[in-house]
């Protein structure tokens, strides 16, 4: 396992793995009609490709043995007016066939590091019970004080807040 910083050259995996996991993650939770036009497009690679080559953010990238990157967490100075960490991670997946292999925490680790061990935060679809418990696991604080929507293409999605401490 090896956990470094994604590239440019990783924009496709992270579209593919970003797409797959939503599929898998968001059953149930969002519409069907949605997640199934949810699609690997030039325009999505193309959002990734930008962000990443910003440098302006955290974007980590997990690969196994073989060097497939298998999952990513992508983080940053919090957006949030309201929740007081500084730092937030953004989007954070790992493919569901890699999961429960120590990919989701590595990648945890490697951005507490990143960020000085300071604390964070993440919002987390609520009704997503295996990422609401792996965070819970890894030390968050479910803060429903901060909860919210967010708006994706005529989506809406309620969101909990989960704080992390230093």
């Amino acid at each position: 396992m090896k956990i470094r910083p994604a590239g440019v050259e990783d924009t496709a995996r992270i579209a593919e793995i970003n797409v797959k996991t939503w599929k898998s993650a968001y059953r149930g939770l969002i519409d069907d009609n949605f997640l199934n036009n949810r699609n690997i497009t030039p325009q999505r690679c193309e959002n990734w490709r930008q962000i990443i080559a910003a440098g302006q953010t955290i974007f980590l990238a997990a690969e196994n043995d073989e060097g497939i990157v298998c999952g990513y967490l992508w983080g940053g100075k919090g957006r949030s007016k309201i929740l007081p960490p500084e730092w937030e991670i953004f989007a954070f997946y790992v493919l569901p066939e890699f999961q429960g292999q120590g990919f989701g925490r590595a990648l945890f680790a490697a951005f507490r590091q990143e960020i000085g061990h300071q604390p964070f935060y993440l919002y987390a679809l609520k009704g997503n019970r295996k990422a609401e418990a792996f965070y819970l696991r890894q030390g968050a604080r479910r803060a429903a004080e901060f909860d919210t929507q967010n708006e994706i293409s005529g989506i809406v999605l309620n969101e909990a807040a989960f704080l992390f401490e230093a």
